[in-house]
């Protein structure tokens, strides 16, 4: 008698019913064009909800036992303050955001809805947490403004199935500002695909030094279910809050751990960034278009067989357990290696430090970019994490300078095209021709050992040739028996002045050796 009571009093009720509705084990059916209103709570603790017509919570929402949702039913917050959400695994047919002022947030578990999300009130968000909102392909959200939308202020994300190639936007933001991303997403195949989504008002953590323009947000995208994957990215930030030094600089930023990756990398300047990946999951930002530049390098003096030792890194432990520094010896700018004397560090096995320049291609005594980063024994060159470093980007094509306190610098042909967003490998040891003679009465910039073609040995003043005082400086150490230091005199790398850093020296000044930097 309970159930008969209940249809036949909401059917009956043309309006809307007002009520605070606690469910403690009845079968409770709202009819097709009835509306069940509840001021404050609606609570669902056992037994049956069936909505075929409307019902309004201006409170909380919280389903604890079974609620089921037929077309065309609709779920509708009211009123101006905040409620919580819990839906006990009920999918939702269709569900109207109408508050004015006050969000609903998601507790306990996903949201799912089978229809329409309606943004039709003002200034209105559902706030996912820790949980999801989860929509089929055929549901769709409307409304959504810069005051109406998914706040994703937790783990939790707005996901859509997607069951072909599509453009699907994720209707996302924080609190305070709307933040959408879109996703032209390309595959072979779909198997229960999802593609979801967040938003988070951040710095991205993983942000290089090198990047001087930058957005202070950055997304979440990932994807399921689809082979043959590819997205195309594209973010939407707001330029007032979002964006840290220079708009016009700042593109598409993919990372995928360790690396930052710019593929189709753009920007229009002023609200929105793209780019492209075939990564099923990824953090998505925007930054100045980094380049990734692997640059492998022999110095002549230390290579012994396919490797450069790395005496000076492991002197005489325990007694003297390195003599490398921990602060790199160029000068500004400084980098600074806590682990330099540990071979079990991130940058491993170390011969010395170097020091790179990115110059201007067309013309080069112009520096546009100088580090301090660390030569591995196999020829590698690595920051003091030991990763490939990032360098700045710029407009035009550039050339590499590197620059050894006792070896002769050596400048590279220009890297070709705008030098941003490259992931670039540059190996001066495959070829002679490696580094470049900018006069053709310049010596070789290189020599030929162990196969291997090698920075030549004997400049230790910093004057791009190695002269009559090169000689001296190295003979007074010598004849002074300079030994357990790190010094410039030290052209071989193992700790001692003796006769081999002598020879090495002599030789290079007697064949007037210089770098062609010399002639800029």
């Amino acid at each position: 008698m309970r159930r008969l009571n209940i249809l036949m009093f909401l059917s009956l009720i043309a309006g809307a019913v007002q009520a605070q509705f606690i469910n403690n084990g009845a079968t409770v059916t709202i009819q097709p064009g009835a509306t069940l209103r509840v001021e404050t709570d609606f609570i669902n603790n056992s037994g049956t909800v069936t909505n075929s017509g409307t019902l309004e919570v201006q409170g909380n929402f919280d389903n604890n036992a079974t609620f089921t949702s037929s077309d065309p039913s609709i779920v509708r917050f009211i009123g101006t303050a905040d409620a919580n959400a819990s839906t006990g695994g009920a999918v939702l047919r269709n569900v109207e955001m109408s508050k004015n002022g006050g969000d609903v947030v998601l507790l306990g578990e996903n949201m799912s809805i089978a229809g329409t999300l309606n943004f039709n009130g003002d200034d209105t968000r559902i706030v996912t947490g820790a949980q999801s909102l989860i929509l089929p392909t055929s549901a769709d959200i409307t409304g959504v403004d810069a005051n109406e939308y998914v706040a994703t202020t937790g783990v939790g994300r707005l996901i859509k199935t997607v069951a072909g190639n599509a453009t699907v936007n994720l209707e996302v933001g924080d609190l305070t500002n709307y933040t959408p991303v879109s996703s032209a997403v390309t595959g072979t195949t779909y198997t229960a695909a999802t593609l979801g989504g967040r938003a988070i008002n951040a710095i991205h953590p993983n942000k290089p030094a090198e990047a001087d323009s930058y957005l202070s947000r950055y997304w979440v995208v990932s994807a399921n279910g689809i082979t043959g994957y590819s997205n195309n990215v594209t973010g939407t930030y707001i330029s007032a809050d979002d964006v840290v030094g220079t708009a016009s600089r700042i593109k598409g930023a993919t990372y995928l751990t360790p690396d930052w990756l710019f593929v189709g990398a753009a920007t229009n300047g002023t609200t929105t960034i793209s780019g492209s990946t075939a990564n099923s999951a990824i953090e998505f930002t925007g930054m100045n278009a980094l380049n990734k530049l692997n640059l492998t390098a022999y110095l002549s003096s230390p290579l012994s067989g396919s490797s450069m030792t790395n005496n000076l890194q492991v002197y005489d432990p325990p007694v003297l357990s390195t003599l490398l520094p921990t602060v790199s010896p160029y000068g500004a700018p400084t980098t600074t290696y806590s682990s330099i004397g540990d071979v079990g560090g991130p940058a491993g096995s170390v011969t010395d430090w170097i020091k790179v320049e990115i110059r201007n291609a067309s013309n080069p005594a112009t520096i546009l970019e100088t580090k301090s980063l660390l030569l591995k024994t196999n020829g590698s060159i690595v920051d003091e994490t030991g990763s490939i470093p990032y360098f700045k980007d710029h407009a035009n094509p550039v050339r590499v300078a590197l620059h050894h306190r006792n070896h002769i610098a050596v400048l590279s042909n220009a890297i070709a095209g705008a030098f941003e967003g490259k992931n670039e490998s540059y190996n001066f040891s495959t070829s002679l021709s490696q580094a470049v003679k900018l006069d053709s009465g310049d010596p070789d910039q290189l020599v030929l050992k162990n196969g291997l073609f090698c920075l030549r040995p004997g400049e230790i003043n910093n004057d791009l040739e190695v002269d009559g005082s090169d000689f001296i400086s190295v003979r007074v150490q010598f004849l002074n028996g300079t030994g357990e230091v790190y010094v410039n005199e030290d052209i071989n790398l193992d700790g001692e002045v003796d006769g081999s850093d002598l020879i090495l020296t002599r030789l290079s000044f007697l064949a007037s050796l210089f770098s062609t930097i010399a002639n800029l």
